[in-house]
């Protein structure tokens, strides 16, 4: 009755009359008018006057019950600030800010607002504001414990987490190097298996080429066989043939008594000189048709000094002709004492002669001359 009475009875624009009307906006819930009237309060009085800290509350106070948090701080803020410079300690602005402030990221700043607002109340001895600031210190604190709680909830649930990952972590590495090291013996053993696998692929090689020297060795052997079968047959056939005819004219001398004419034709060696010549002519013949490069391979194996050349008309000499026997695998000296009608003696100190001039180790010399020439069958 009283507060309908002085608004009737005061200016309308007078602050007087604007706080009472304020207020009767508030009880009747009429917040865009008691926006209004505040907002007016705020315009009119100076900035810097008490007058105009209670009306940033009121503001703010209005915004609050209107559950606009951002606007009420912005004019708690004000009024507050309003105190400071005016030296208010009844700074209740300061308190509803604070009690704005309850979100995570503000609960420090609402504590040290809160602190400020006790020791300004013990400061002027008021008996029942130190209560109202209890309780609302009470509802901060809570709101800080378990801002705390939470902190620490998530601080354990972080250092789990970072335990964790590095457990994690050291059992990555761990099996990483247990990896490397499992990588590291099968590449050593697989490097192993290669060198092993290379070492046998040469031996398999070595052994081929040695498979494929024998089997050449062997066909050339088989083809000079049935070359010289060929030639020895011929020959059989053809002495045969003078065998027979030696007869036949034995037989007729014989039987016209021409005996002395006889004695006279065998009594000379011409003949026996003249078959060995046909002979030699038919080896060397033979010969290099087989190896037409005998000559020049057996040179080259030989100082210059020493070389030999057949003379004019011959295709082989004695010197050539041993080492031909030789190359055609006969070694044995008096083997070919035998065919090439010489002493052994003869044979071995042609041997040990030619061996004395040679470019390569004596050893293996005749070795050498085995593989030289290559096989070029004629048929005869």
């Amino acid at each position: 009755l009283y507060a309908r009475l002085i608004v009737e009875n005061t200016e309308p624009e007078s602050t007087t009359h604007l706080n009472f009307k304020l207020w009767q906006a508030i009880n009747d819930r009429n917040y865009e008018q008691a926006v209004e009237i505040s907002e007016r309060l705020c315009n009119t009085l100076p900035p810097l006057s008490r007058g105009y800290a209670e009306a940033s509350y009121m503001r703010a106070l209005v915004a609050d019950l209107m559950k606009d948090t951002l606007t009420a701080q912005v004019w708690f803020a004000r009024s507050a600030m309003t105190d400071i410079q005016l030296a208010i300690r009844d700074n209740a602005a300061l308190k509803s800010l604070a009690n704005t402030l309850l979100d995570d990221d503000n609960i420090q700043r609402a504590m040290r607002y809160m602190r400020i607002v006790m020791d300004d109340a013990r400061f002027f001895n008021s008996r029942l504001r130190p209560w109202q600031d209890a309780l609302a210190l009470h509802v901060i604190e809570e709101a800080y414990t378990a801002r705390r709680q939470r902190m620490d909830a998530m601080y354990n649930i972080f250092v789990v987490s970072i335990v964790c990952f590095m457990l994690l972590a050291l059992g990555g590495v761990i099996f990483v190097l247990r990896q490397n090291r499992k990588l590291s013996l099968a590449r050593l053993e697989l490097q192993q298996a290669n060198n092993r696998l290379n070492i046998s692929n040469n031996d398999l090689q070595r052994i081929n080429e040695q498979l494929a020297g024998l089997n050449n060795q062997i066909s050339e052997a088989n083809e000079v066989k049935e070359e010289y079968i060929g030639i020895f047959l011929t020959m059989c056939s053809e002495y045969i043939d003078k065998i027979i005819d030696s007869r036949r004219r034995v037989r007729r001398l014989l039987r016209d008594g021409r005996i002395d004419e006889l004695k006279k034709e065998y009594a000379s060696s011409d003949g026996d000189s003249r078959e060995l010549e046909e002979f030699y002519r038919n080896f060397d013949t033979t010969f290099l048709q087989l190896y037409p490069t005998f000559i020049e391979d057996f040179n080259s194996l030989l100082d210059k000094e020493a070389r030999i050349e057949p003379k004019k008309g011959e295709l082989l000499n004695t010197e050539l002709r041993i080492f031909a026997l030789i190359r055609l695998g006969i070694n044995d000296s008096s083997k070919i004492a035998a065919l090439l009608r010489y002493s052994v003696s003869t044979i071995y100190n042609y041997r040990s002669k030619i061996k004395g001039h040679t470019l390569v180790s004596r050893d293996n010399f005749e070795e050498r001359i085995k593989t030289i020439g290559a096989f070029s069958p004629q048929h005869l």
